[in-house]
């Protein structure tokens, strides 16, 4: 049977998964998984045994034991396919992640039901590679170039790719129940409408949301 002990940290979630060691040669001892936002950074055997050692113990001081898919105090609960989740005021749910595509730790939003089709799309997200963020950076590039704010903002030097990335902040990522995940930019030059994809699980296609 497994035990879960989460806190969070500066926005950071961190989370113990504690279970029965398999292997052959540690009967009946315990294993202690750590993960921080979702990644699982140490494995530990050592001083755990048959039990918690004081050691470990003082470590999980101000952790919250939670059950698996029990809500503590409507904050969070543990899902066994995507761990932690937190719930916000308004009822819905949110992790924080790391984006591969993008190499950051974001935010994801789940507007609607934990379910099959929305835990599809988390683990889409989840495994979007580097060369796809580099893609929805070139469609971004291409609207700024179409939406003529370089010539508005009258920038002596045109833009590389590279530079234009840090006038790009990642807002917002979430999960509704359209047919598409949502990744929205806050450009420092149209931060009034901001710059918005939709991508469709399905089809890998990328639109800007105008």
């Amino acid at each position: 049977m497994k035990k879960y002990y989460y806190k969070m940290q500066s926005n950071v979630e961190l989370l113990w998964v504690v279970s029965d060691s398999i292997d052959p040669f540690r009967p009946n001892e315990k294993v202690a998984e750590f993960f921080v936002n979702g990644v699982k950074y140490e494995t530990r055997t050592e001083g755990l045994g048959v039990g918690f050692s004081a050691n470990f113990k003082k470590e999980l001081e101000g952790y919250h034991e939670i059950e698996l898919n029990q809500i503590f105090e409507n904050k969070a609960f543990i899902n066994e396919d995507i761990g932690l989740v937190r719930i916000a005021k308004n009822g819905y749910y949110f992790v924080t992640r790391h984006l591969n595509c993008f190499n950051k730790i974001a935010s994801i939003g789940i507007f609607t039901k934990l379910n099959k089709e929305s835990i599809e799309k988390y683990y889409f997200l989840l495994n979007l590679s580097k060369k796809f963020g580099e893609e929805i950076y070139h469609k971004a590039f291409e609207y700024f170039h179409i939406s003529g704010s370089e010539e508005y903002f009258q920038l002596e030097n045109k833009l590389t790719l590279e530079e234009f990335k840090t006038t790009i902040e990642l807002q917002e990522v979430y999960i509704d129940e359209s047919d598409f995940v949502t990744i929205y930019f806050r450009p420092s030059w149209d931060e009034e409408h901001g710059l918005s994809f939709k991508i469709n699980p399905k089809t890998n296609e990328i639109e800007i949301e105008y």
